[in-house]
Formats: C-alpha cells, structure tokens, sequence
C-alpha cells in the first residue's frame, strides 16, 4: 500500500499547508497546483489548488511508468524505488511530504536500492491463517434460555387461547 501526500509545487514551497492532512502514514508526495492534464481529444483540465486526488494520480502514472520498465520487480522493490529516489530522507519522513517529493526521471534511471525489510525476488510468503475459534462459554446457557422461553410462551399461548373454552358458565 502506498499513501500520497500533496505539495504545492515541486519544490515544496508555497501553498496552504493548513488544508492538508498530516499523517505519519504518507510515503511520498506530488505537486499538484498549476498541473495541466490533457484529455484524448485534445482538451485540458487545469489544477489551481492542492489536491491529494491530483498527487494520487500523478504517483498513480509514475509507478506504471516503474513497473513497466522493470516488469520483474516485486511491488516491495518498486515501492522502494519509488521511495529511496525521492527528493527527501526516506528514513526521515515529513507528516506532510512523507519521504520527499517523487521524482520519475531519478526512479526509472537509479538502481534498484537494497531494503531489508523488502521482500527478495522469487521468495514466497507464508500463506495466512485463520486464528483458532476461542470457546464460547456462554452457549449451552443460552440454547438453555431459548427452549425455555419457547416453553414458556407455548403454554401462555396455550392458556390464553383455552380460557374461553375452560370458564364456568354461571346457569343463572
């Protein structure tokens, strides 16, 4: 999973930080204001503010870009790519920009920086599985407490319907 933040420009300068999220979760970031996107048919749509959408997207294309060009990465290797080639620390991440600033052309032309948490190539994962159940104590209680209240309610019914049936009629 990778999260993304939003900059106003590439440098990181400018723009209302205030109306951003701040998380230690962020990985990178992207500029978004003044980015222009050009539609199949010829049009464009404009970015005048800071929107995380916007800087989405843009990492969205930079790492299609990276695992076309290395289709043999893992997606730990390419995250880690991604990471290790932006414009800040990756040991040090800004609540804000997260590791820096992504930057394609550094990403498609580094080598590929070692993690020791990433996963190696062609190593498998152990498949997950499902914690064992815990015992619900509570359970021959409470099948107990239903057939009695069906009883119960049987014979209430049972009462209520032979009432009429069962009265003394005074002959008087």
């Amino acid at each position: 999973m990778l999260a993304v933040g939003a900059v106003a420009s590439p440098d990181g300068s400018g723009g209302p930080a205030d109306e951003l999220l701040r998380s230690s979760a962020i990985d990178v970031a992207a500029p978004t204001a003044g980015g222009v996107s050009i539609g199949l048919n010829g049009g464009s749509c404009g970015v005048d503010s800071v929107s995380t959408s916007w800087a989405a997207a843009q990492v969205t294309g930079v790492v299609a870009l990276l695992m076309s060009a290395y289709p043999d990465d893992t997606p730990a290797q390419v995250l880690d790519r991604l990471v290790s080639t932006a414009d800040g620390r990756a040991d040090v991440r800004s609540p804000l920009r997260g590791a820096g600033v992504v930057r394609a052309d550094e990403a498609l032309a580094r080598g590929l920086a070692v993690r020791p948490d990433a996963a190696a190539p062609g190593a498998e994962a152990e498949p997950a599985t499902a914690p064992a159940a815990e015992p619900d104590l509570l359970a021959g209680i409470r099948d107990d407490a239903v057939w009695w209240g069906v009883l119960g309610g049987g014979a209430l019914l049972l009462a209520l319907v032979l009432r009429p049936v069962l009265a003394r009629r005074d002959p008087a």
